[in-house]
């Protein structure tokens, strides 16, 4: 009797551990369940945490980026935004792709992620690459040509710029805006050659520098700066100087995201403050191609340029540019007389054996060629 009991007992304990078997193996397979459940369900969170965080970055592009061309590289957010894109990684990763595939599914995602910011795939100018250009979408002007039309601002003109850069050069280009013509010069000069880019308005060299960023841009040196007679501090004008809104305040216009010509903006008083510097100051050399766009500072720009030019001897395209400088803003850019006269096309044709020849189709527009 007792034997028997012994034995039943511990055929009661081995079923108990058994039972305990099933139930910690059961518990295990749910676990591992649950496992995957909650792996499936952070991996869902993390994903759309990081589409979150990238549409937020982007969303404020226009006051979180600065005038480092790294910047968003080191962030990751262009690169990550490729990825997001249906081929996915850089530009050149699948070779069996169009040469726009890339860069239009990045317009997509740029245009549905920024608010105040569009972008559009603009057509080949003399045989180069398509590039994709971001602009401000109340750019009044040059904005509606690249995003209406897939075009850069006076096309033509660029293609005749273009035909007198050299590739391995250096090209200056003095009041860049966000770049359009940037992103062809460096195509041009190719890897060995270098763009130097300038402009000081702060909103717009921010686009500047996403531009380049977005078009795996790495020889062109973005400047936030003003190019001038002499190094100094100098400031924007606050009164829009161009445009339907001509005469009225900046700041009012930008906050309420009505249409600005920003390319228009010019030097003056009471606005953002500015870097001047001297374009003589750079040291640049093996310059093929100088281009000054600076809304009526061009005696400035040239003034403290004429070291650069007499030792390059560059290709010069300039502008007889309606707008002028006021005199109160001559006066606190403290401007002598001398350089307040000064006219590039004479001194360059007197002293330096240049060539002045008039651009065809454009009124204000005028090109120094090289002895």
């Amino acid at each position: 009797m007792e034997l028997n009991e012994s034995i039943l007992a511990k055929k009661k304990e081995r079923s108990k551990k058994g039972g305990c078997f099933y139930i910690l193996r059961a518990l295990l397979l749910v676990a591992l369940a649950l496992g995957y459940v909650d792996f499936a369900i952070r991996s869902s969170k993390d994903v759309k945490r990081s589409l979150d965080n990238l549409s937020a970055d982007f969303k404020d592009t226009n006051r979180k980026l600065d005038s480092n061309l790294e910047y968003l590289k080191q962030r990751g957010g262009v690169q990550e935004l490729k990825k997001m894109t249906s081929f996915g990684g850089k530009m050149e990763s699948n070779p069996k792709m169009s040469s726009l595939s890339v860069p239009s599914s990045l317009k997509h995602s740029i245009n549905a992620n920024l608010k105040h910011v569009g972008a559009n795939v603009v057509r080949r100018v003399a045989g180069l690459q398509e590039r994709l250009l971001a602009v401000p979408k109340n750019d009044e002007y040059m904005g509606p040509r690249v995003l209406n039309h897939g075009q850069v601002w006076e096309e033509g003109l660029l293609a005749l710029m273009l035909s007198h850069v050299i590739e391995g050069t250096n090209v200056v280009d003095v009041g860049a805006n966000y770049g359009s013509y940037s992103v062809f010069f460096s195509q041009k000069v190719g890897p060995e050659g270098k763009i130097w880019a300038f402009e000081p308005q702060q909103y717009i060299n921010r686009m500047l520098n996403f531009n380049m960023v977005l078009n795996d841009i790495t020889n062109v040196q973005t400047i936030q700066s003003s190019v001038g007679h002499k190094e100094m501090v100098g400031y924007m004008s606050d009164k829009l100087s161009d445009g339907a809104k001509k005469g009225q305040n900046f700041e009012t216009i930008f906050k309420s995201n009505q249409a600005i010509n920003y390319g228009g903006r010019q030097l003056g008083t009471g606005g953002e403050r500015v870097n001047i510097n001297t374009l003589d100051s750079y040291g640049i050399k093996n310059i093929s191609l100088l281009k000054v766009d600076v809304e009526g500072a061009e005696c400035l720009v040239f003034w403290g340029a004429r070291e650069t030019i007499r030792r390059e001897k560059p290709v010069i395209f300039g502008e007889t540019n309606y707008q002028k400088l006021s005199q109160a803003t001559f006066d606190s850019l403290d401007v002598p007389n001398e350089v307040r006269t000064f006219d590039v096309r004479e001194w360059a044709v007197r002293e330096l054996g240049y060539t002045l020849k008039t651009v065809p189709n454009h009124e204000y527009d005028w090109m120094l060629l090289p002895p």
